[in-house]
């Protein structure tokens, strides 16, 4: 080990900073955003918008999310194709006609690859990296993130668009008899998912957790996501969990399956909290129990009959000041 520097995130490194023989420095950026459906595509424009550096990863090998992976051409939207627009802005969608309200997969995607390449999102994309882990570092406020392939990446925010829906039974058991080849298809694409009529998702609370509690995230002290959700998801707004700093998921948990715009209203307000901790001068966001557990109270007593009578869950108290008040800014290696 002569000559050789340990760094954090375990790299051994050459004395003049430049990496050993078959050994990559971690690449590092201000966000890491997980998943290519419209909501992570959605943050990465505003995150590059507002000057942030960001990187998406995404597990399959093209853009879209849902909208990759179920390749059927029976699929399609179910509501307004005007409001499903309203993910991406009126800014992100001008200078193209909308889409037909009966638009099917096919057109969809190619729709959602024209966004990528109108707005030069492509070359922070990485295509074909499923995340292994996430785990948080108090000390230094930074999360490090590890792919299948063994790439790793240093984020200041994680911020994990990987919807309610659980993972396609492609990426669980591989294709097979109907999966419909490398991505599966049709209505079986999805395992524990039911849609009724209205596209009203039949969702248990556990599935609620979707493909997020298969990132190996673990937070403040080594806590793991998936047993901290182990009786259902804990959030705030839907778009943070307590015990992990700088990790927000909007469009996940919690959030509101037939309405398309709220997803892209948690990136705008995810996007909005960060500038307000940059502004500050804090480097660490994360929210306290009380308010986690006063939102998802509030979320489990009203969420399906919200959402059967086509209403939304009435508005917290802790979020009276616009949500942020129920926010913890601080400096890295200070726990709240």
């Amino acid at each position: 080990m002569t000559g050789l520097t340990n760094v954090p995130g375990g790299e051994a490194l050459h004395a003049k900073g430049r990496p050993a023989h078959g050994v990559r420095r971690p690449a590092q950026v201000d966000m890491l955003v997980i998943g290519a459906g419209t909501t992570g595509l959605y943050q990465l424009y505003r995150a590059r918008a507002e000057g942030f550096s960001a990187v998406l990863l995404e597990a399959g090998l093209g853009v879209g999310g849902i909208w990759y992976w179920n390749d059927s051409f029976e699929a399609h939207f179910e509501t307004d194709a005007g409001m499903r627009g309203h993910l991406f802005s009126a800014e992100l969608g001008a200078g193209r006609e909308r889409l037909p309200e009966d638009a099917g997969q096919p057109e969809i995607e190619r729709y959602l690859n024209h966004l990528v390449d109108r707005h030069g999102l492509r070359g922070d994309i990485r295509l074909g990296a499923r995340v292994r882990s996430a785990v948080y570092d108090d000390p230094t406020g930074m999360w490090t993130v590890r792919t299948g392939g063994g790439t790793e990446y240093r984020a200041r925010y994680v911020v994990a668009a990987t919807g309610i829906l659980p993972a396609p039974l492609s990426e669980a058991v591989g294709a097979g008899p109907g999966a419909g080849g490398a991505r599966g298809s049709g209505t079986g694409a999805f395992s524990d998912v039911g849609v009724c009529g209205g596209g009203i998702l039949t969702l248990g609370e556990h599935a609620l957790g979707g493909a997020l509690t298969r990132l190996g995230v673990r937070g403040r002290d080594g806590l793991r996501l998936s047993g901290y959700w182990a009786a259902g998801p804990r959030t705030y707004l839907g778009v943070m969990t307590a015990g992990f700093p700088n990790f927000f998921f909007p469009g996940g948990p919690h959030s509101v399956p037939d309405n398309p715009r709220h997803p892209g209203d948690q990136v705008d307000f995810v996007t909005g909290t960060l500038l307000h901790a940059r502004d500050s001068g804090r480097a660490v966001v994360e929210v306290g129990l009380a308010a986690e557990e006063e939102w998802t109270d509030l979320v489990r007593g009203t969420l399906v009959s919200s959402l059967l009578h086509g209403g939304r869950p009435r508005e917290s108290s802790t979020a009276a000041d616009g949500g942020l008040g129920a926010f913890i800014f601080s400096e890295a290696g200070r726990a709240a």
